[in-house]
C-alpha cells in the first residue's frame, strides 16, 4: 500500500518503552476508524520534543478496557510492527 494514503497516528510516549519494542498500546477514540489487520504509520513523540521517522504497524486487536471507555468509544489496540 502507498504510504502517502495510509492512516497515520503520533503517539505520546514519555518513556520510551513503547517505541523500542515490536508491539505497542495506543488508547484513542480514532482507533475505531482502523480495521483489525489494516497497516497505518506510527511515530513516537517523547516529552523533550524527539520524535520518531515513521514506522509501518498494524493493528493486531482492539477492545474497550472497560465500560467507561465503551461508552466513549476509547479503544485499547494492540499494534505489531510491519518490516518490509
Amino acid at each position: 500500500m502507498d504510504e502517502k494514503k495510509m492512516k497515520k497516528l503520533t503517539v505520546g510516549d514519555m518513556s520510551g518503552c513503547n517505541r523500542s519494542g515490536e508491539r505497542c498500546h495506543v488508547v484513542r477514540e480514532s482507533i475505531g476508524e482502523i480495521a483489525v489487520g489494516e497497516a497505518v504509520l506510527i511515530r513516537f513523540k517523547g516529552e523533550c520534543g524527539d520524535i520518531t521517522p515513521w514506522r509501518r504497524y498494524m493493528l493486531e486487536e482492539k477492545h474497550f478496557r472497560d465500560e467507561y471507555d465503551a461508552t466513549r468509544l476509547r479503544y485499547t489496540g494492540t499494534f505489531v510492527r510491519v518490516t518490509k
